[in-house]
């Protein structure tokens, strides 16, 4: 009798364990997110999105892309320049915090820490600038100058990350990190590349050379 209360006893205790495990597997489900400040920075207009990619209990990997489509400026009638490009971001995160096991909980959610790799490509069309602007008293000479511009990042980031019912996801995140920026101009080089450079057009910050730069932003997701 011991024997069989015994057995009833761990039948039900294997089937309660399989039911919790149904309603919170130890591996989540994955996101699938949107970036709306991207789509508001007047420096460069981009459409941006990621999925995030659980691989256990308290860590995630994420992928990171964007579309850079232009800059505010364009839609102005006596603005020549054009700016086409993309993003690309790799995220290893790490989850603080950890949801109580007896609870239903459909991605990884809490406070979290991150490290993330950027790279950065820009192709800008300078269209129509006046050369008399470099050299006063010069005959008007207007000329088009192309510039790419390629960026390599390393950041790191402290986030949070929440659910709304079963299928909502909103990701808060900022830090700080450095980026190495490259400038190339070609076929015509400006008589002051210099003072180009800092026209706004592509990346507010996004100058040669090595510099920290901030983080930030907000992300709204779909638990997929």
């Amino acid at each position: 009798m011991r024997k069989l209360f015994a057995l009833i006893a761990g039948v039900g205790t294997y089937l309660w364990a399989q039911e919790v495990d149904s309603r919170v597997p130890i591996y989540r489900m994955s996101v699938f997110k949107l970036y709306p400040l991207a789509l508001m920075d007047p420096f460069q207009l981009a459409v941006q999105g990621a999925m995030e990619l659980p691989v256990s209990r308290k860590n995630s990997t994420q992928i990171e892309a964007g579309w850079v489509f232009g800059y505010l400026a364009e839609v102005l009638p006596y603005q020549d320049n054009t700016q086409r490009g993309f993003k690309a971001r790799l995220e290893w995160r790490e989850y603080l915090t950890e949801a109580s096991p007896d609870k239903p909980q459909y991605t990884l959610t809490g406070i979290y820490a991150s490290a993330q790799l950027g790279y950065q490509y820009y192709y800008q069309n300078m269209g129509g600038i006046d050369t008399s602007f470099y050299s006063p008293g010069t005959p008007t000479r207007t000329k088009t100058y192309e510039r790419t511009i390629q960026a390599l990042s390393i950041n790191g980031l402290l986030g949070f990350q929440g659910a709304i019912g079963r299928r909502i996801a909103v990701d808060l995140f900022w830090g700080m990190g450095i980026r190495y920026t490259l400038h190339q101009w070609g076929p015509l080089v400006p008589p002051d590349p210099d003072l180009v450079e800092k026209m706004p057009v592509g990346d507010l910050i996004l100058r040669k050379g090595v510099r920290p730069i901030p983080r930030f932003g907000i992300a709204f997701g779909w638990i997929l």
